[in-house]
């Protein structure tokens, strides 16, 4: 959805302090909240919660003061969780 001032990255890369490297899905970058959209198959699993946590954590320091919030949207079942 369009909005004043969004960003849309696909593909976002990030990396941590010891220099590893990550892609996100996508990347929506809206004047008072960041959304990090990550796209999964299969079933729910703590392994992809702790991978968005993770890319949370890091945007942390690139984005401070704004709000972050994270989706997990599993394609075959269309069902989005909210972490």
């Amino acid at each position: 959805e369009k909005r004043p001032g969004r960003i849309v990255k696909n593909e976002f890369e990030v990396s941590d302090p010891n220099g590893s490297l990550y892609r996100l899905d996508r990347l929506v970058i809206d004047p008072y909240e960041i959304t990090i959209v990550e796209y999964k198959t299969g079933e729910p699993s703590d392994k992809h919660r702790e991978q968005v946590s993770r890319y949370k954590s890091l945007l942390s320091s690139m984005f401070p003061g704004k709000n972050l919030r994270a989706l997990l949207f599993y394609l075959e079942k269309m069902r989005v969780l909210s972490l």
